[in-house]
């Protein structure tokens, strides 16, 4: 994660992806946690090319399932 950034919702998508889904949104959490150099943006950038519409629809599902955002 860059130096200074927090990105609640971030993390909160990836957890879930990483819940819900295989290691591939396991992956991309450690990566962001862990690489000094990735952004929210790029986390943004790279969950576009593998999430399918079911899972993003699901991941928004359980975002406001536990309250974590709204419609």
């Amino acid at each position: 994660m860059k130096s200074g950034e927090e990105c609640p919702i971030c993390l909160d998508v990836l957890n879930i992806g990483c819940e819900k889904f295989n290691d591939k949104y396991c992956t991309l959490k450690e990566r962001y946690l862990t690489d000094p150099n990735m952004s929210a943006d790029d986390v943004v950038v790279e969950m576009t090319l593998f999430a399918t519409p079911e899972e993003r629809q699901a991941l928004a599902d359980a975002l406001v399932e536990r309250g974590l955002a709204s419609r």
